[in-house]
């Protein structure tokens, strides 16, 4: 397969054209041959089944704001990708593809967005195709992602095409829409202390479990499993993801026959939590099944190399041993093997 990519800038517009793309567009022209050819005007005369053509056009800033590709289509239609930044010029929306009825590279340009992000092209021809599945009068045939007030640009939710999927409360992101939803906290640790992760108010905590690696007899091709107790608090950062299915759980208190006030409670199913340090190593990975912690510890060595990873059944043993034996010293966990603690040493189950 030979590949002839040619680029086109305002400073050479004279100096070399191609036919079949906009002019008077910054863009990047690539075409794929499917047969070997021998030279440029050989490779011109092949059928349009025997070579693969695309091209990427540009805005003023350099960005990519929408790719072509010709005949790609399943009646051989030009399928066209737009791409949508908002004003801090992050990609908030993605468009489904559209098929044009053209075969030409040119540049659609009502395909290209609106100021409020929009293309009324692309929502038309999905609405025509699909009209049970996109909201008559706010159309989503694209992905979106809502991203928070900061300069650190997390995201906040992530909606999928069609309504069911939809952002449906960007103000509230527990709402009942099924979009997938983040949330960025601090771990917390029980500050009465011990193995529990409730207090004696009924209060919930992380109490992330702290593992070392040790090398028993100086010996530092060989690797124990050392349990040091809990993380303190705030020293990992927590990321909660809420996926399409969770549903926000609440508590009323009346009065007078009067609900008096709505309580949002602790909703850990449809939830996964994921912890790292300030290195950006991932030290826990916590899932839930009816209400049930299901925990994944990732242990480090002293340089920072993944050495043993702890399913949920082995995190439970640790606990339930360290609990029986107290926690006054350092526990060694090295006979914790089979399919319980991966090592990556070598040395392990």
């Amino acid at each position: 397969m030979q590949r002839f990519i040619y680029s086109l800038g305002l400073f050479f517009m004279g100096l070399f054209l191609v036919a079949g793309q906009t002019q008077t567009e910054n863009y990047v022209r690539t075409t794929a041959y499917q047969l070997p050819v021998q030279s440029e005007t050989a490779a011109n005369d092949l059928p349009a089944d025997d070579k693969l053509e695309s091209i990427t056009y540009y805005d003023g800033l350099g960005r990519p704001m929408q790719s072509i590709s010709k005949q790609s289509g399943g009646q051989r239609q030009d399928i066209i990708m737009p791409v949508v930044y908002d004003g801090f010029g992050r990609e908030s929306k993605k468009y489904l593809p559209y098929a044009r009825e053209m075969n030409s590279l040119n540049i659609a340009y009502d395909i290209l967005p609106d100021q409020s992000g929009d293309i009324a092209t692309i929502n038309s021809f999905y609405l025509d195709k699909f009209p049970e599945d996109l909201d008559p009068i706010i159309p989503n045939p694209y992905s979106e992602t809502i991203f928070e007030d900061s300069p650190l640009n997390r995201v906040l939710e992530q909606a999928a095409p069609g309504d069911d999927w939809k952002n449906k409360l960007l103000s509230n992101i527990n709402s009942y829409d099924h979009t997938i939803k983040f949330v960025y906290e601090a771990n917390s640790l029980n500050p009465e202390g011990g193995f529990s992760d409730l207090d004696s108010d009924g209060n919930y905590y992380d109490n992330v479990k702290l593992y070392s690696v040790l090398h028993p007899n100086d010996n530092k091709e060989a690797t124990a499993l050392n349990f040091e107790g809990f993380y303190a608090e705030g020293e990992l950062i927590k990321t909660v993801t809420k996926d399409e299915n969770f549903v926000q759980q609440y508590t009323s208190s009346e009065g007078g026959g009067i609900i008096q006030a709505i309580t949002p409670i602790r909703t850990v199913d449809h939830t996964t939590e994921e912890f790292k340090d300030k290195q950006g190593r991932v030290i826990l990975k916590r899932t839930y099944n009816d209400g049930i912690a299901h925990d994944t510890q990732y242990v480090y060595d002293d340089f920072g190399n993944l050495t043993y990873v702890l399913s949920p059944k082995g995190s439970d043993l640790v606990l339930l041993e360290v609990s029986l034996i107290g926690n006054t010293t350092p526990f060694n966990y090295s006979d914790l093997r089979n399919s319980y603690l991966r090592s990556f040493n070598g040395s392990g189950g």
